[in-house]
C-alpha cells in the first residue's frame, strides 16, 4: 500500500469522523426540541484562550456560565448551544461579537431537560 492509498483512507476516516459528530449534533438538537423553559442569569462571560502560539496567534473560546433554577434547585452550566464544546477560531473578532450576547447579569432563557 502506497503512502498516497494512506492519505486517501485517513481522509475518508475522518470525514465519516465528521458526519457522525454532526449527526449526534442533530440527534440531541431534535431530542432537546421538548425541554421546558426558564430563566436563568448570566454570572461570567469572558473570552478564553484555547491554545496559543504567541500573542498574534492563539485560539479563543467563549466561556460563558450561567444560572438556573428548576423547582427551588439552583443549577449552573456552561452550554450555549449543541457543539459549543470544543469550538475555537483564530479570529478573536468572531468571538467578541458573541460575548456582547451575553453580558454579566442579563437575563437569558434556558432550556433544560426535565
Amino acid at each position: 500500500m502506497t503512502n498516497n492509498n494512506y492519505y486517501l483512507l485517513a481522509a475518508i476516516f475522518m470525514g465519516l469522523a465528521l458526519i457522525l459528530y454532526q449527526l449526534y449534533l442533530l440527534f440531541k438538537i431534535f431530542q432537546s426540541r421538548g425541554w421546558k423553559e426558564t430563566e436563568g442569569r448570566i454570572i461570567s462571560s469572558k473570552l478564553g484562550i484555547i491554545e496559543s502560539f504567541g500573542e498574534a496567534d492563539a485560539a479563543y473560546r467563549v466561556n460563558v456560565k450561567y444560572q438556573y433554577r428548576v423547582q427551588d434547585k439552583e443549577y449552573t452550566s456552561k452550554r450555549l448551544y449543541w457543539g459549543d464544546v470544543s469550538s475555537s477560531s483564530f479570529f478573536k473578532f468572531k468571538y467578541t461579537r458573541i460575548l456582547h450576547k451575553y453580558p454579566v447579569g442579563k437575563i437569558m432563557s434556558v432550556y433544560y431537560n426535565p
